[in-house]
């Protein structure tokens, strides 16, 4: 959900949680399948790809569900309220933090060690 790459985040495909886990468990439904025809010559690659296939198929199942359950309207309020958050209690010139360290350091001016 980390949505680094620009074309999760500007695809209209993916941006969808409902149709990212029909995708996911696409991928899953065609390595299962891709698996299965190929013959491995070792055993733990294909219980690697199963067990990879099938993880994917549980977070398709998982997107699909929060997606009808509307779980990413909650996640955009959510993001919105942080932002808002973040803009107010921005550090910048005029903020409370920065008039408490430049009194701290007015009085520290004040102390004399002797």
């Amino acid at each position: 959900e980390l949505e680094w790459f620009s074309l999760i985040t500007n695809s209209k495909l993916l941006t969808n949680w409902v149709s990212r886990g029909f995708t996911y468990i696409f991928m899953a439904v065609l390595s299962i399948d891709q698996a299965s025809i190929n013959t491995t010559a070792s055993e733990t690659e294909m219980l690697f790809i199963q067990v990879v296939s099938y993880v994917f198929v549980g977070i398709g199942t998982l997107y699909i569900l929060m997606g009808l359950f509307c779980f990413q309207i909650v996640l955009g309020r959510l993001r919105a309220d942080y932002q808002e958050r973040r803009y107010v209690y921005a550090p910048g010139p005029s903020t409370p933090m920065n008039n408490i360290s430049s009194d701290l350091e007015a009085s520290l001016d004040d102390i004399q060690i002797t």
